[in-house]
């Protein structure tokens, strides 16, 4: 016991001595607060990935699937068709390209909606982010946090629109609107 409270004693001299903390062989003590600090990027990002994942993935396997029938009886294909052009060029060259309009606009809006719904789900599973720290700040009624982060959210969402139009834009030049 004596000589326990010597090494320890030893051990806290040294790095009170220096100022620069412990011996470099002296283990540092973390013990993580949660199972998100123990594994940061891995299994932890599986079950919010999924959840959030689960909920956009009908919506525009729909759209597309739709938006797949409805360019394949256009008369473009059907030139193509005619003209003797390969399954899998006509598949892909002219069904699926001129498909992907609606779609990229609906994943512009799903990822508006995912912002809303990364809120939630950062609570959820205790994982930081502005979610989180909304949440908080609506808890402590904190009204200059809740505003900036609703701000910071609503120019995300803009910003993601505008990439959409762009792509939109560069999918179907006939979208494109003159000034």
């Amino acid at each position: 016991s004596t000589a326990q409270t010597t090494k320890t004693t030893k051990a806290a001299a040294d790095t009170t001595k220096s100022g620069i903390g412990p011996h470099p062989r002296q283990p540092r003590s973390h013990t993580p607060t949660n199972k998100t600090d123990a594994h940061p990027g891995s299994l932890a990002l599986v079950a919010p990935a999924v959840t959030l994942g689960l909920t956009l993935a009908p919506r525009i396997a729909q759209v597309f699937r739709a938006s797949l029938l409805e360019t394949a009886t256009q008369e473009h294909v059907r030139a193509a068709w005619l003209k003797e052009i390969s399954l899998r060029h006509l598949r892909w060259r002219h069904i699926s390209a001129n498909s992907l309009g609606p779609v990229s606009s609906v994943i512009g809006l799903e990822l508006g909606g995912l912002l809303g719904g990364a809120v939630i789900t950062e609570s959820l599973f205790n994982w930081p982010g502005v979610g989180t720290v909304t949440v908080q700040a609506i808890e402590y009624k904190d009204y200059p946090v809740v505003v900036a982060a609703v701000v910071a959210i609503a120019a995300l969402f803009i910003a993601i629109n505008t990439a959409v139009d762009l792509v939109n834009r560069r999918l179907d030049p006939r979208t494109a609107v003159s000034l």
